[in-house]
């Protein structure tokens, strides 16, 4: 197995961080700026509009799906940024000890595996929300609209996987840097 807790893992990180960074925007600013639309001055939600229940989401859609996708992008954007820095700096500048490169290892492994869960909550959310929703023929259903909804959700799915990437390297790295391994 490779060294995936030295340089070459940091880079490697970095670059996994960066999808993650590059697929958080894609949610949170497909979301913001074609799902979220506005249809006769009230802010919408196409996720859930026009379902066949009695509930709110007939009239305005469900704002919960579209809230908590543009959430957890942001999140995404703000994690991965964090950790790019920390990354630069902890592993490719060789700032900081073992014990605190173990902690920051430590901290990586529980919000990549968050992250992923978080992701895969929101793909299952988005893709009810959008095959729950009725006739895809009705006016703030466009084709932008309708293309914009699979493209978040396609990219809910592949930030579930990236995070879990991220996740994995996380633990070969927490397992590489854990004192208890390095005591004699």
């Amino acid at each position: 197995m490779p060294d995936l807790a030295g340089t070459k893992g940091a880079i490697l990180r970095i670059v996994l961080r960066s999808v993650a960074v590059l697929f958080g925007i894609i949610v949170f600013a497909t979301i913001a700026d074609r799902v979220q639309t506005t249809y006769f001055g009230v802010n919408v939600c196409i996720l859930g509009l026009y379902s066949s229940s009695d509930s709110q989401d007939d009239k305005y859609g469900d704002t919960n799906a579209c809230n908590y996708a543009i959430a957890i992008g942001i999140m995404a954007f703000l994690i991965a940024s964090t950790f790019i820095c920390l990354d630069a700096m902890l592993y490719l500048l060789n700032f900081g000890n073992d014990k605190i490169q173990f902690i920051v290892a430590l901290v990586d492994l529980v919000l990549s595996l968050l992250m992923s869960f978080l992701w895969l909550v929101a793909f299952i959310y988005l893709i009810d929300k959008s095959v729950h929703s009725g006739p895809k023929n009705e006016p703030p259903f466009t084709s932008a609209n309708k293309s914009a909804v699979g493209a978040c959700i396609t990219f809910s799915l592949f930030s579930c996987l990236v995070w879990g990437g991220l996740g994995f390297l996380a633990h070969c790295q927490v397992r590489m840097r854990n004192p208890k391994n390095n005591a004699t």
